[in-house]
């Protein structure tokens, strides 16, 4: 009973962070500078200084996000066992269409249909793999 419950707590974790890393991850590969359609010529040098510097900002805040997700499956790894990572990795795919849909239109409500289906059963799929990892594969 107390493996279930610490499979419980573990998967929420994994559930939390995985889909928090992919998110910054992805989000900083899809954005784009805002477009202005109106730019008065005083203020268009300010604005395009300042556009580059966002831009180099999002590069480098991707690129540590990255990393960091990166450092987090070795932790898992590390820490736990191969099955650890492979269940966030797979709570990190299950995040995937609902974040490409935010991002796309904007709405922060979930897909329906056959893509948010699947996301959802990989999603709670993953419970059952850290109760495995946790329980009874352990390495």
């Amino acid at each position: 009973m107390l493996c279930i419950l610490k499979a419980a707590g573990v998967w929420l974790v994994l559930a939390l962070v995985s889909t928090n890393a992919v998110a910054l991850v992805v989000r900083g590969l899809w954005w784009r500078t805002p477009q202005v359609e109106p730019i008065p010529e005083k203020l268009r040098p300010l604005l395009q200084s300042e556009a580059s510097r966002m831009r180099a900002a999002n590069i480098g805040m991707t690129l540590f996000a990255a990393v960091l997700t990166v450092g987090y499956l070795f932790l898992l790894f590390r820490w736990g066992n191969v099955w650890l990572v492979v269940a966030g990795v797979l709570l990190m795919v299950a995040r995937l269409p609902d974040l490409l849909h935010q991002i796309r239109t904007g709405e922060k409500k979930l897909r329906s249909g056959v893509a948010g289906m699947l996301a959802a059963v990989v999603m709670w799929g993953t419970l059952p793999l850290v109760w495995y990892s946790l329980c009874v594969g352990k390495d």
